[in-house]
């Protein structure tokens, strides 16, 4: 659903097709879930084709300006407390979006969801992800990008810094950033486990990473986080992602890192490295991005440039 958008139905309630509800509904549904767009498109035929789709429109929530914000909690206030709880199932944030704007927004309708995009910028001060209360969430996309006036804050801890609850719930993760940053504590802790076994925080951080079965992290951030493959046992497909301003040189290289690691299961894909490659509005429709890691990994492909191992 684009929180943006209206979601008043339409008064009109003839029938628009000369074909029986039992045809016409699953078509109607089966549009609708390609793209949440065409939902609200679709909702607008006839009130009919409306109701049929409604739960559909709230399947996929975009909010991709702070008036989109808005919009969604009048709308929620206009049901019942807990009715989308039941049928949101994917969330996504703009980076215009601050915290306190989406606060209530994951109170009303995070605690079911099974994926969850975020958009942020390097100078946020803020931590949604303390404020994800799903036991359902399995995928996390994290897009950070850089401002121009922004100088990278290496003292910080990662940005993509994440409860263990969460980070255990996983099994998808996808983290594309483009500036420097500190440590990532949860993987700084889980790799030194077995230095520190009978201590909590370490046995948390270690356990936090084993549903994970598959990454995806910007090529430049890929050397610190290599260490990932060693603690998530489980991790079968592993994306690295390349900006698209690489040179043939840098290209050559990141190749080279990744054929040194002898690990099949590590693929490249270029054009992807950077925020700038990735759109909120796409949250509208279901994602191609892990089918196509899947493919190249399993098709035996060290880049999606064709190479193969």
């Amino acid at each position: 659903m684009d929180a943006d958008e209206p979601t008043t139905p339409p008064t009109a309630n003839g029938f628009i097709f000369d074909l029986p509800n039992e045809i016409q509904r699953p078509i109607f549904e089966y549009a609708a879930k390609l793209d949440g767009r065409c939902a609200f498109n679709l909702g607008q035929v006839a009130r009919y084709v409306y109701l049929w789709i409604q739960p559909i429109l709230y399947e996929r929530i975009v909010v991709r300006s702070p008036r989109a914000a808005s919009c969604l909690l009048r709308t929620f206030r206009s049901k019942p407390r807990g009715y989308f709880e039941r049928i949101t199932k994917s969330l996504a944030f703009d980076n215009s979006v601050t915290l306190q704007q989406a606060k209530p927004i994951l109170a009303e309708c995070s605690r079911r969801i099974f994926l969850l995009s975020l958009f942020r910028t390097s100078n946020a001060e803020d931590s949604f992800l303390k404020f994800v209360r799903s036991p359902f969430l399995r995928r996390l996309t994290l897009v950070f990008s850089e401002q121009d006036d922004q100088a990278p804050f290496l003292y910080r801890l990662a940005p993509y810094e994440m409860p263990f609850e969460l980070l255990s719930s996983l099994t998808h993760l996808a983290i594309v950033i483009e500036y420097s940053h500190g440590p990532w504590m949860n993987l700084v802790l889980a790799s030194q486990f077995s230095m520190n076994a009978n201590i909590t925080s370490y046995m948390n951080a270690q356990a936090a990473f084993q549903n994970l079965t598959h990454f995806a992290i910007s090529s430049a951030r890929f050397f610190a986080v290599v260490p990932i493959k060693k603690i998530a046992h489980n991790i079968r497909y592993f994306g690295v992602l390349a900006p698209c301003n690489l040179s043939q040189w840098g290209s050559d290289a990141l190749i080279q890192s990744v054929r040194g690691t002898g690990d099949h299961s590590i693929v490249v894909l270029y054009d992807l490295g950077v925020a700038d490659s990735w759109n909120v509005l796409d949250s509208f429709a279901p994602s191609e991005f892990w089918k196509t890691i899947e493919h190249l990994v399993d098709g035996g492909y060290i880049s999606d440039k064709g190479e193969k191992w």
